[in-house]
């Protein structure tokens, strides 16, 4: 579903962007390799490394009991999307500069999709999966 919501969003900015010339980068939004320095190695481990990081911090502010704290009459309050969102605001400040930042599948296939670009999409896919999996093998 997410990732055809973001096919759909990005059918809407391909029309707009043929009439008013928004999308400076001619790709709408599709992640690649930013400049010749960045090799696939480099943009493997980057997009990895920024997801483990992220599913870290789900993990460890949204899902762990210890996160949970207390208001004085049981209502059990979190502070997760605090450092959820610090952790994605992280993650893109490192990763835009190399790879357009991914950290999530359905987010680099919406603009693939109305793009047509798929050069090296299989990292789009493989290194998230690959960072969440180390990062759930990590916490467990």
């Amino acid at each position: 579903m997410r990732a055809s919501g973001s096919a759909k969003s990005n059918i809407a900015h391909r029309n707009v962007s043929e009439n008013f010339e928004l999308d400076r980068t001619g790709a709408l939004g599709s992640n690649g390799l930013q400049n010749p320095s960045v090799t696939i190695g480099n943009a493997f481990m980057v997009e990895a490394v920024c997801t483990f990081l992220l599913v870290i911090v789900v993990f460890e502010t949204a899902v762990s009991a210890k996160a949970k704290t207390s208001d004085g009459d049981r209502t059990q309050l979190s502070l997760a999307p605090i450092p959820i969102g610090l952790a994605v605001v992280l993650a893109h400040i490192v990763c835009i500069p190399i790879t357009g930042c991914s950290i999530n599948p359905s987010r680099s296939f919406g603009p693939a999709v109305v793009s047509g670009v798929w050069k090296y999409h299989w990292i789009w896919w493989l290194a998230p999966l690959t960072g969440s999996a180390l990062a759930c093998v990590a916490w467990a």
